[in-house]
């Protein structure tokens, strides 16, 4: 995703789960996400709304 007045490409990854499955679920999204060769050092709580205030 290309998000306007913000440098960089971003990866939104969500899942759908029970609260009980949260946990397991968050590993595989992390293993997706290291699958695809995204270290840590990338990975931001920060949201887009966020990110474009912080430019302006």
């Amino acid at each position: 995703m290309r998000v306007p007045k913000v440098d960089g490409t971003f990866l939104e990854v969500e899942t759908i789960v029970d609260e009980d499955d949260v946990r397991a679920a968050l590993a595989d999204v992390c293993a997706v996400v290291a699958d695809l060769g995204i270290g840590p050092e990338a990975l931001t709580l920060e949201t887009y709304r966020c990110a474009v205030a912080a430019q302006r």
